[in-house]
């Protein structure tokens, strides 16, 4: 008689490994032609990446953990009780003193909708300070690529453990070809 594997025990319905992003979005006339000027409409400043997926679901009521790394200034310490309010399990967010978090601006242009990034990456979450238990814990991982060695560590990790993989970047891409 065999016996059947227990079905493993899931403690989120996601986990989610990456950079937190803070997103300057600028909507604009149109765009300046080389070496001109344009006047913006409206800016706004938000989190943007796997911190807005988290904060996402877990408003819609999913349990949700994210593992990241985030400084210690003001707008971060607000982002992470904001994280916190809303449900997200923030054990595995490393703070650190100093650190600076990846900016990314986008550029809209009112008229065509058409949008220009520019985008800074910082180092990313340790790989080492991921654990196979944390990243089995959750129904699906959400990486924001998968070019990081943590998203790599982590996509293996789950891979092994039977954990479907999401990435925002993949996600992006098709949006932008319309699938």
């Amino acid at each position: 008689m065999s016996q059947k594997k227990a079905p493993k025990s899931v403690t989120f319905d996601l986990v989610a490994v990456g950079e937190i992003v803070w997103e300057h979005r600028v909507r604009m006339g149109g765009f300046p032609t080389p070496g001109g000027k344009a006047s913006y409409r409206a800016t706004e400043l938000r989190a943007a990446g796997v911190a807005a997926l988290c904060l996402d679901r877990a408003t819609q009521g999913q349990r949700v953990a994210l593992a990241a790394v985030v400084g210690d200034d003001e707008r971060d310490n607000r982002l992470v009780n904001q994280l916190q309010a809303a449900g997200v399990n923030v054990t595995a967010l490393l703070r650190c003193h100093g650190f600076e978090p990846a900016e990314r601006w986008v550029f809209e242009e009112g008229e065509t909708g058409c949008c220009t990034t520019v985008a800074e990456e910082t180092g990313g979450y340790p790989p080492e300070a991921l654990r196979a238990d944390w990243v089995a814990s959750g129904r699906e991982l959400w990486v924001d690529s998968d070019g990081s060695a943590a998203a790599q560590r982590a996509i293996a990790m789950a891979q092994a453990a039977g954990v479907p993989v999401r990435s925002l970047a993949a996600l992006r891409v098709n949006h932008l070809h319309g699938q």
